[in-house]
């Protein structure tokens, strides 16, 4: 009875361990979430995408980084972004954050004896990651880091 038993059991954990459902974030269009975010949270400024050829100029991007949106204020001031990058596993998601941190640091040093006021926003980014994705917010709009939480679940 036991030798017919174990077959059986192995076999129903394999077929319930293959069916767990897939996660919204792993199917995430980075440029698609970034329009939605657009749309919802408010920006002062007007942000406009960064061309592919001159993302370097603002973000280091590396191999892991399979998609991205970025956005930029055009003017500089004030200190509003949009980034919504994306990798193929969530085992290199801390890649994503490097990254955001880098350029979190770049802004701080570029604002602090320009526009200190700015300062506010690059010191309490809106930041949401969930599996393969990870999303930089600058913005003063007090609802950004609920709205983006949702647009990710």
């Amino acid at each position: 009875m036991k030798a017919r038993l174990f077959p059986l059991l192995m076999i129903l954990v394999l077929v319930v361990s293959g069916c767990g459902g897939k996660d919204k974030a792993s199917d995430v269009d980075p440029g698609a979430l970034a329009t939605e975010i657009l749309e919802q949270v408010k920006f002062d400024a007007n942000l406009v995408p960064i061309a592919p050829e001159a993302v370097e100029n603002w973000y280091f991007l590396s191999d892991t980084v399979t998609e991205y949106a970025i956005y930029i204020n055009g003017d500089v001031v004030p200190a509003e972004e949009l980034a919504v990058l994306k990798c193929k596993s969530a085992d290199d998601v801390a890649q994503l954050e490097a990254i955001l941190d880098q350029r979190l640091d770049n802004l701080k040093t570029a604002f602090e004896n320009y526009q200190p006021m700015e300062l506010t926003k690059i010191n309490n980014p809106v930041r949401v990651t969930k599996d393969n994705v990870a999303v930089l917010v600058l913005t003063d709009d007090p609802d950004a880091q609920k709205t983006v939480e949702q647009l990710l679940k």
